[in-house]
């Protein structure tokens, strides 16, 4: 076969293969960052366009060989004709990838135009139907979702082109809707992965005080995760995230799947958490509990803010009601 006529299946094969590789690889390995995206996928392309000219050579009888060994002059350098071709058609194909996948995957913006701020020693509390862009919010914050426009400081830093690491270390911290537990793993390590990152040198006084806030879990340390109870499985969720020393504690759902005694139980806990001084932004479906807790508040629908304020304020607010908050 001519290497031209080749290079169309391969183009092809190399699409499909690029999708998965982005999908699996790329996004995950340069956590959403364009610059990140390109670079990887151009030098995943070198490699599948150096594969490419090792297959064409391994048989000859089905190429061209004057083509195959034919060179050209460039700035002085001698170099393979075919090389040049096939890495110059993979990268063109890994920029297409790149501006069609990488651009527009996600659609269309889940968040337009969201306003928040959160003051040291404030609990805030975010409210919402699901579906309508909280969790969006939430790993936005945290860095698992890049921000397409806008910007994200926290402490006076930019940090929407941080890593979730780097975002972690500076304090900022998600406890995600779900629990993700570790539930092969006792209580007393997981606690202990909450400070891997950012408190490790301070970890047995902060368990101590994740002990005292939670004693519960004080009684179960060598018990497996996987085998707590609903409620005490949320309880260790949120003791890792307190272990990692927060300065902003990301709360989704705490009390999501957990029955009306837990929930009261659980909104106490997080009120003596925020008693220490700690900021909070609450996510929840709750309304009632949320905005009796919280000093003030948003309402988010279809990813926009409509509503803002003082939380009394708009527990009283008749509009409330209109909201869409999945009630």
């Amino acid at each position: 076969m001519d290497p031209y006529l080749a290079l169309l299946p391969l183009t092809l094969g190399f699409f499909a293969l690029g999708y998965a590789v982005q999908r699996l690889i790329i996004g995950p390995a340069s956590h959403g960052d364009d610059g990140n995206i390109l670079l990887i996928t151009l030098g995943l392309a070198i490699i599948i366009a150096n594969a490419m000219l090792a297959v064409f050579r391994s048989d000859t009888r089905s190429v061209d060989v004057a083509y195959a060994f034919s060179v050209v002059e460039v700035g002085g350098f001698f170099l393979s004709l075919p090389r040049l071709l096939a890495v110059a058609v993979v990268i063109a194909v890994a920029l297409l990838l790149w501006l069609f996948l990488a651009r527009s995957q996600t659609g269309a913006p889940v968040l337009r135009g969201v306003s928040l701020a959160v003051a040291e020693g404030e609990i805030i509390t975010v409210l919402g139907a699901n579906g309508l862009g909280k969790t969006t919010l939430n790993r936005t914050l945290s860095g698992l979702v890049r921000a397409s426009s806008g910007t994200i400081r926290f402490l006076g830093e930019r940090i929407d082109r941080l890593a979730p690491s780097d975002i972690v270390r500076r304090g900022l911290i998600h406890v995600p809707e779900g629990r993700r537990i570790f539930p092969n793993l006792t209580v007393r390590e997981n606690l202990l992965l909450g400070a891997y990152a950012r408190g490790r040198e301070r970890r047995a006084a902060t368990l101590d005080r994740v002990f005292a806030t939670f004693p519960r879990l004080a009684e179960r340390t060598r018990q497996l995760a996987g085998t707590l109870s609903g409620g005490e499985q949320q309880m260790l969720a949120i003791g890792r995230g307190l272990t990692a020393e927060p300065r902003l504690l990301v709360l989704d759902e705490p009390s999501l799947g957990l029955s009306p005694l837990l929930v009261e139980e659980m909104f106490g806990l997080i009120a003596r958490i925020a008693a220490d001084g700690l900021a909070v932004l609450l996510v929840e479906q709750n309304v009632v509990q949320s905005l009796a807790l919280a000093a003030r508040a948003y309402v988010l629908e279809n990813g926009t803010v409509v509503m803002e304020g003082p939380a009394g304020a708009l527990a009283a607010d008749p509009a409330l009601a209109s909201a869409d908050l999945g009630l």
